[in-house]
């Protein structure tokens, strides 16, 4: 929280026409005392001067907080920063005071309604200042293991580019092989032009690639039996033939199960069989 508080009256915009600045520094001194050591008024805050001045006050040490008192925070709200250390809040004087307001209110005896309206929104600013502080932010050591379910050709690919990006990977596949659906198929689709002769699957050098790859750790006949907490902080409980194994896990890639339409593909005798 902040101790040593600085108030900042601006000027400009209207405010110093129509607040006596003078008598609510005077109010701002006697009603805070030590708590507000730094009270002064500017021209234009938002200036090069404007800032500079408070900043001088903050190099010092003088405050550890400071209350602008000036234009709303919607705008110049990249201007008033001064440090990860200071703690900022903005006292809108110019459009929820002096533009929004008609007429003097002026009373026989004390001050007018304005001057009133001013006291409160710089008071509310101060007690706002002395009851926050600056946020540490609770930054959790986040795992970077990746889990993949599936191990047919997307999972498989899936498994091999987040090994290449440098992280950890366990791949779970419920089968005894690697491959799914891909691994029972002769040839595979054409893909590059003319498009009229079909063409290798690739699954079995995949299959290798990931076989090979020492940030892949590979689990046949096993199935994700259980997976908690959040994102970056997961805990998978993976069962397979022996036992079940615990793994931290940042990320889940679910690449689980072909597709149930007609699958088309070529039998090695060179007919087209239809499989579901």
């Amino acid at each position: 929280m902040a101790e040593k508080i600085g108030v900042y009256f601006c000027e400009g915009c209207d405010i110093g026409k129509n607040l006596d600045l003078g008598g609510l520094t005077e109010f701002v001194k006697n009603k805070f005392g030590d708590a507000v050591p730094v009270v002064k008024t500017h021209p234009i805050l938002c200036s090069n001067d404007g800032k500079s001045l408070i900043q001088a006050d903050v190099d010092a040490g003088a405050i550890d907080g400071v209350s602008v008192c000036a234009c709303s925070l919607r705008v110049k709200w990249d201007v008033f920063e001064f440090g990860e250390s200071t703690v900022v809040d903005r006292v809108n004087l110019r459009e929820q005071c002096v533009w929004s307001y008609e007429g003097n209110g002026d009373h026989d005896e004390g001050p007018n309604d304005l001057t009133l309206m001013a006291q409160d929104y710089v008071k509310m600013g101060v007690v706002k200042l002395q009851n926050t502080s600056i946020p540490q932010p609770e930054i959790p050591d986040l795992c970077k293991t990746i889990l993949v379910i599936g191990g047919g050709f997307t999972g498989l690919t899936a498994a091999l580019d987040a090994a290449k990006a440098g992280h950890e990977v366990v791949l779970v596949e419920k089968e005894a092989q690697l491959g799914g659906f891909a691994a029972k198929m002769y040839k595979s689709i054409p893909k590059a032009h003319p498009y009229s002769e079909a063409e290798d699957t690739g699954i079995e050098q995949k299959i290798s690639d990931v076989q090979a790859n020492g940030k892949i750790t590979v689990l046949t006949s096993a199935t994700l039996k259980q997976l908690k907490g959040a994102p970056g902080e997961y805990e998978a409980i993976v069962t397979s033939g022996s036992g079940e194994q615990t793994f931290p896990v940042g990320a889940v890639v679910l690449a689980a199960g072909g597709s149930r339409r007609t699958r088309r593909c070529l039998s090695p005798t060179g007919t087209e069989n239809s499989k579901t």
